[in-house]
C-alpha cells in the first residue's frame, strides 16, 4: 500500500483563494495609483520648468543688446518701448493670454504664452516685470533705458 501523506493545512485543490485574489488586486492598484501620482506630479514639475523657461527667454528678448530697448512709457498691462538700434518703437501688450510685442507697423512677435495678469512698473531705470501663469507669480527686475 502506497499511502503519500499530505498535511491538513495543504489542500488537494490548485488555485487561488479569493482572498489572495482579492490581496493582490489590492496590490495592484496600490501600485498603479502610485505610478499614476508620479507622472502627474512629474507632468506639473515640467510644465512649471517650461514657464520659467518661457519667462526667462523673454526677459532675454527684452534685455537684448539686438533691440537695446528704452522704456517710453509704462502701466500696469502694456509698455511702449523704443528700439535704439532700430529707432522703430514697440509696444509689449498681453492679448489673449499671450504677451506679445508689436511693432508700430502692425506685426507681432508672441513672447508668452498662458499668461493670466501683468504688473509692469517704471522703478528709476529698473523695469519691474511680474507675470501670473498658471497660478504662479514670475518677478524680474529688468535693466532697460529709461526715456
Amino acid at each position: 500500500m502506497s499511502n503519500t501523506w499530505t498535511p491538513k493545512w495543504k489542500s488537494s485543490r490548485s488555485g487561488f483563494t479569493l482572498i489572495e485574489t482579492i490581496i493582490s488586486l489590492g496590490l495592484i492598484s496600490v501600485g498603479i495609483s502610485l505610478m499614476l501620482i508620479t507622472v502627474s506630479l512629474m507632468r506639473s514639475d515640467v510644465k512649471t520648468q517650461s514657464h520659467s523657461l518661457q519667462f526667462y527667454r523673454f526677459v532675454d528678448v527684452l534685455e537684448s543688446h539686438h533691440f537695446n530697448f528704452k522704456v517710453d512709457s509704462c502701466n500696469t498691462s502694456s509698455i511702449n518701448l523704443t528700439s535704439q538700434m532700430e529707432q522703430q518703437h514697440y509696444y509689449l501688450v498681453l492679448a489673449k493670454q499671450t504677451l506679445k510685442l508689436r511693432t508700430s507697423q502692425g506685426g507681432y512677435m508672441p513672447l508668452l504664452m498662458d499668461v493670466e495678469k501683468t504688473d509692469f512698473k517704471l522703478q528709476r531705470q529698473w523695469l519691474v516685470i511680474r507675470v501670473l501663469m498658471e497660478g504662479k507669480w514670475y518677478e524680474v527686475h529688468a535693466r532697460l533705458a529709461s526715456g
